[in-house]
């Protein structure tokens, strides 16, 4: 009889969770959060990564996002990262680790988001990887809006729109609130 819970088991499927993130990322670019709040002794741990953290109003400091240390879908300072990303779960990895979806299912999710993220971009002409996309969104809208001003300008605004509500949908099931 075998032992759901034996340690092979609990391993596979936490290799397979650090596939889903490595696939993913999409905490560490920005889409699920604009940033991170550390804990207070971590400030100068990312100031020796050559961060520079921001000061919220009250409370710890914080960094904004996309991460610039998440390069070809890792984090390059992997063995150094705050304590906050060490332990974050998305709602996504928890669903999967807990058996309520399957990584198949997490995958297509990812990819989805992914695409409709593509879609996105297209609409806006390009991607500016030191911005987040709501941030990019939001700067192109902006600009729509100020200086151009067309019909053809209107249907890229719409379908834009419309794009971003979808991503958005998406992303619901990576986290509770995400877009703080």
């Amino acid at each position: 009889m075998s032992n759901s819970h034996s340690p092979d088991k609990g391993n596979d499927l936490i290799s397979k969770g650090v596939e889903l993130c490595l696939f993913c990322g999409f905490c560490c670019k920005g889409i699920l959060f604009d940033r991170v709040d550390l804990e207070t002794d971590e400030t100068e741990l990312v100031s020796q990564l050559g961060l520079t953290p921001y000061q919220k109003k009250g409370d710890h400091d914080a960094l904004g996002l996309p991460c610039p240390y998440f390069k070809d879908s890792k984090c390059s300072v992997y063995a150094q990262r705050p304590r906050i990303c060490r332990d974050y779960q998305c709602k996504l990895l928890r669903g999967y680790l807990q058996g309520e979806i399957s990584l198949g299912e997490s995958i297509e999710l990812v990819k989805k988001a992914k695409s409709m993220m593509e879609a996105i971009y297209q609409h806006m002409g390009g991607v500016d990887p030191s911005k987040s996309i709501w941030k990019q969104v939001r700067d192109f809208l902006e600009l729509q809006v100020r200086v151009v001003n067309s019909e053809e300008s209107r249907h890229i605004t719409a379908l834009l729109l419309l794009d971003v509500k979808k991503l958005s949908i998406i992303c619901s099931h990576f986290g509770d609130g995400f877009l703080r």
